[in-house]
């Protein structure tokens, strides 16, 4: 259960710095140029499908770059 509550608060702490949007606005800021959506699925999920211009790049990349 200590895992559980862990993922809980790590959640609680993330969504304190996030700003959560619909799927139309984040489709609109997508379409304008004001975002950009970055897929860090595995390559083989990717390549399976994904959302029309979207950047594909590993968590393991991102990862690797943190350090």
């Amino acid at each position: 259960m200590a895992g559980r509550a862990l993922y809980k608060k790590l959640v609680a702490d993330a969504k304190k710095n996030i700003t959560e949007i619909s799927p139309q606005d984040a489709a609109a800021k997508l379409k304008s140029g004001e975002a950009v959506i970055v897929d860090v699925r595995d390559k083989d999920e990717w390549d399976e499908g994904h959302i029309p211009r979207a950047t594909h790049m590993s968590s393991g990349t991102i990862e690797l770059d943190r350090h």
